[in-house]
């Protein structure tokens, strides 16, 4: 018997998304406007993200040992994907591009559920994110940050911006190299394409999956200074794509 045709499957997900967005903002609400601790809103964030990959069909498969916190939790960058992959692995608090927060469902629960924003033109946002991911970190919790700034295709890793591993080195708090790669390859949001049609093309997939290998914690005081370690985070992750023995799935 036939399945549902792909443009059935990305109405039935839309959809789905749609109620997961409502429930989220529902349980994220309120009424004093007291903000929760970082490691409820890092569990609903996670929770949230499981619920998210599983209603589109996302399998993921994870090596390695993800942070528990504290802990900057640093990662190569190749979709709008990647955060719900991770906090599928690891609640955490994930710092995102300011665009995110107008996105249509996505936004709105991300902004309610603790993400922090950041307008890296600003020199003020940067400040206060780092003021706001500093609490987190002195709460116990991960922070999850894409360093890059920017999607690439997955064949490497760019330069890491050094901002949160000066704070890393601060806080005496240890950091984690992640990688990450989907097959198809074709789910990395990258170069001029817009979100709407690349989800809607995510949505109408029967299927796809995201790996996600977890290197060793990096000590923040093993390297003298923020632009160092960040070197070596970066270093780690691009070693993490290039070693075959850390990946679960090969090409297909």
């Amino acid at each position: 018997m036939r399945g549902p045709s792909a443009g059935w499957r990305a109405a039935e997900r839309v959809v789905r998304t749609a109620g997961l967005a409502a429930l989220t903002l529902a349980r994220s609400w309120r009424p004093d406007q007291s903000p929760e601790g970082a490691h409820d809103r890092a569990a609903l964030l996670a929770e949230v993200s499981r619920r998210a990959l599983a209603i589109h069909g996302v399998e993921v498969l994870a090596s390695g040992f993800p942070p528990s916190g504290p802990a900057l939790l640093v990662s190569n960058h190749l979709s709008y994907l990647d955060p719900l992959v991770l906090l599928a692995q690891t609640a955490c608090i994930p710092i995102s591009k300011s665009q995110v927060a107008s996105w249509p469902m996505f936004g709105d629960v991300a902004r309610r559920a603790g993400v922090l924003f950041v307008e890296r033109s600003s020199a003020a946002s940067r400040l206060a994110v780092l003021h706001a991911a500093e609490a987190v970190l002195r709460e116990g919790a991960v922070v999850l940050n894409f360093p890059e700034g920017t999607t690439g295709d997955g064949s490497t890793v760019l330069p890491f911006r050094k901002g949160l591993f000066g704070l890393a080195r601060t806080l005496r708090i240890p950091v984690v190299p992640a990688a990450l790669r989907y097959w198809p390859r074709e789910l990395a949001w990258t170069g001029a394409a817009t979100f709407l049609p690349h989800y809607l093309g995510l949505a109408r997939r029967e299927g796809c999956a995201a790996e996600v290998a977890f290197g060793e914690p990096i000590p923040s005081q093993a390297h003298p200074s923020a632009e160092r370690l960040a070197e070596a985070a970066r270093l780690r992750t691009l070693s993490l794509l290039e070693d075959r023995s850390a990946w679960l799935r090969t090409a297909r």
